[in-house]
């Protein structure tokens, strides 16, 4: 049995809101440390943090201090703990917002293989201001370089935590999780049909 820790943030931007993040964590302890679950929420602010710039004014993010921990083969919740959430990650672009469903996806990459496939995670990131679009209607180039910065806080050098994705099980016992290796940003916008990523 292995354990991963949960951390979510709440996406507040107004009509349609909120949005729900999700990030997941390994402790070489299998229970986290209160030390380690400080750092587990600082590194989702961070990840935010380092897509701001595309962010409407309106929009803010703000890192849930309850950390659950389950059985990463089961989806068990396994223990909650609480720990200090850090300041909301505020959207410092301009407030002439693109349509709302439409987001930054960062792909989260691992080196895992499960079934014959490479486990992937997404982050779908919005609502965007109109900044990260260019004229042809997809991404700047500048919303790839943020992406990986945002992939880079969010793998901090640690000897405790790995960041990593949940791949949840589709027949009892079968999840499983892997390491986040890195992130880039998919070339085109990615069209949110859920508020829940």
């Amino acid at each position: 049995m292995a354990n991963i820790s949960r951390v979510r943030a709440t996406i507040n931007y107004g009509l349609g809101g909120p949005g729900l993040g999700t990030f997941y964590f390994a402790s070489n302890t299998g229970i986290p440390t209160s030390a380690e679950l400080l750092d587990m929420v600082a590194r989702v602010r961070a990840f935010y943090a380092a897509l701001a710039n595309f962010l409407t004014t309106g929009t803010s993010v703000l890192v849930q201090g309850q950390v659950d921990t389950i059985d990463e083969a089961t989806g068990t919740l396994i223990r909650s703990d609480s720990t200090t959430p850090p300041a909301a990650v505020v959207g410092v672009g301009s407030a002439n917002q693109l349509p709302p469903t439409t987001a930054i996806v960062v792909q989260l990459n691992t080196a895992t293989v499960i079934g014959g496939r490479i486990l992937r995670g997404r982050s779908f990131v919005g609502p965007l201001n109109i900044t990260a679009a260019t004229g042809s209607g997809g991404p700047v180039t500048g919303v790839g370089t943020a992406a990986v910065a945002a992939g880079t806080a969010l793998l901090a050098v640690t000897s405790t935590i790995i960041p990593r994705i949940w791949h949840r099980p589709k027949a009892p016992g079968s999840g499983a999780s892997g390491a986040i290796t890195g992130a880039t940003a998919w070339s085109s916008f990615g069209s949110l049909r859920s508020r829940r990523d």
